[in-house]
């Protein structure tokens, strides 16, 4: 889907007009389609252009239609456009603060998951963990200013999906006094754990476990690292300076934007002189590399402590992610990959004393790290996450094991969630 120039202009008309209802959003409107199955169709190459056509013309039909504004929102994230994506979602949640979407004919649990006003890592991407299921899913937005949660909606279970960022601070720290008075079960409700979860944070706590690599990491100045390179003294370095190699990357960036391996001084030079960000983390380089010469990263998700397998990246790439491994055009990385899922009782065996400190420490309900083994066969924790997308929309034709190892998953979820309904009762 390309947005045109008059696409845009007739959106942000649209998008401005629904401004002037925000006392009045309508109730008599279709349902939420939902962040799934728009990205499910994107993921099959269907074009999202009808779609969006006809959520404008509900629009332009009906200023109040905030579910098609969000829906709008969901289309316009998928498709990269995330300025004008945050500006139609931030208009529709403060129209309304519930949003609910059905999957199946919505007769299973009934979840409300507390959101906030973000792109797609900002919060738990809980409604690809719902696909093929019989739930339904409400969205209710909060932010620092929310003054009660006396208006959420009934529901069996509820979960503070708010992930950790700098833009969702304030807001985790909002939540850290409502739930005082609130007094209702709440999955992955202690705001102050998912805070926790910065890049230096995770690698300060689990920093002195045997059985768990944490790559130190500390948050620099532009101006320290420059005068680093010089000579100069930098806060939190020793006497003897940055260690090379390392890992810089800005700070609040995620999925390796700006991230660079340093080799020298020269290096950290022509690195800060292309970047504009005023901070950021730094890390030893750490050679995770296989034997075969492969880097492997692993994605897994705890829940009540314990692992899922998610997805594992081969590549020859040191920062490897699942979409720059290209898994779909290498069958060989693909049977790698195949073979890890089916082997994952063994990894969980080899990990159990690291997977068990990691629960401790951590101490939320859902979570997902990204991870590796390290050349001595340790567990290599780069991060930790409440907010990590995992989901079963790749083909079926092309990575027949990843529907099971999901509907795998999508079970612990769900058995999270009624748990949460036994209790809650």
């Amino acid at each position: 889907m390309n947005l045109t120039t008059m696409q845009r202009a007739d959106f942000e008309t649209s998008t401005l007009a629904n401004q002037k209802f925000r006392e009045q959003p309508s109730q008599n409107v279709p349902p939420v389609w939902g962040l799934a199955r728009i990205a499910r169709m994107a993921y099959e190459g269907k074009d999202l252009e009808p779609l969006f056509g006809s959520l404008q013309n509900r629009l332009r039909y009906n200023p109040q239609d905030t579910n098609a504004l969000l829906d709008s929102a969901f289309v316009l994230f998928v498709r990269g456009y995330c300025e004008l994506a945050l500006r139609a979602q931030k208009t529709a949640a403060q129209t309304q603060k519930a949003f609910t979407v059905r999957f199946g004919d919505g007769s299973d649990i009934n979840l409300v998951a507390l959101v906030r006003v973000g792109d797609l890592m900002a919060n738990t991407p809980i409604e690809f963990l719902l696909e093929g299921t019989n739930a339904e899913l409400t969205y209710y937005f909060i932010d620092e200013e929310t003054s009660d949660l006396d208006q959420i909606p009934d529901h069996d279970a509820a979960f503070l999906a708010v992930g950790q960022s700098r833009e969702n601070e304030l807001t985790l720290k909002n939540v850290e006094r409502l739930i005082k008075v609130w007094h209702k079960p709440l999955i992955n409700g202690n705001p102050e754990r998912i805070r926790n979860l910065t890049r230096e944070g995770v690698s300060a706590s689990l920093a002195s476990q045997s059985t768990v690599i944490t790559p130190p990491c500390c948050i620099f100045s532009k101006a320290d690292l420059a005068a680093q390179i010089f000579g100069g003294p930098v806060a939190g370095v020793n006497s003897s300076g940055l260690k090379y190699p390392l890992i810089a990357r800005p700070v609040g960036t995620h999925a390796g934007k700006g991230m660079q391996r340093i080799e020298c001084s020269q290096d950290m030079s022509l690195y800060l002189a292309q970047n504009d960000a005023p901070s950021f983390y730094v890390s030893p380089y750490v050679d995770y590399r296989s034997p075969d010469g492969y880097f492997r990263k692993q994605r897994i998700v705890f829940i009540k402590g314990q692992p899922f397998p998610c997805h594992q990246a081969t590549s020859k790439n040191w920062m490897v992610h699942y979409l720059n491994a290209d898994m779909e055009q290498f069958e060989d990385r693909r049977r790698d990959e195949a073979d890890w899922f089916e082997n994952f009782p063994i990894f969980v065996r080899q990990h159990k004393k690291a997977f068990e400190k990691l629960f401790e420490i951590i101490g939320l309900d859902y979570f997902g790290i990204d991870c590796a083994e390290s050349k001595d066969g340790r567990l290599l924790v780069f991060e930790v996450d409440v907010a990590m997308i995992v989901h079963s929309l790749d083909s079926e034709t092309v990575f027949p094991y990843k529907k099971p190892a999901m509907k795998r998953l999508q079970d612990g979820f769900l058995g999270l969630l009624r748990d949460s309904r036994a209790f809650s009762k």
